[in-house]
């Protein structure tokens, strides 16, 4: 397969609860490639805020589709993939409860030690 010009959609109505006809809907975002070739980076940030659910449990996979175009009028689908946004979820938790454990004990020594002097 001779890849031009890869790019990633992020399909967000996949993650969205929030159904409010207030609200619009968020559909799917497209990366830019700048670079050719089957090892061409996407280096994009985006940030969205969506509604997910309270039950942990609940929290749906981020769906997304890896693309190649060609001259902007061929594309054609190379695969998908998904991001397990409650993995995502649940190793930020743990990674923040272990920083504060960290910052606790080290509160705490400084008191104990701002004690001797």
């Amino acid at each position: 397969m001779n890849i031009k010009k890869p790019f990633v959609i992020f399909d967000m109505d996949s993650v969205d609860i929030n159904k409010r006809d207030s609200k619009p809907k968020l559909k799917k975002i497209k990366t830019v490639n700048n670079d050719i070739g089957p090892n061409a980076s996407i280096n994009q940030i985006f940030r969205i805020e969506v509604d997910l659910p309270e039950n942990i449990k609940n929290i749906p996979s981020l769906r997304c589709e890896v693309n190649d175009s060609f001259l902007k009028i061929f594309e054609e689908v190379l695969g998908y993939f998904e991001i397990d946004l409650r993995k995502v979820y649940e190793d930020t938790d743990k990674q923040l409860k272990y920083s504060e454990e960290m910052l606790s004990l080290l509160i705490d020594s400084e008191k104990k030690s701002s004690l001797y002097f």
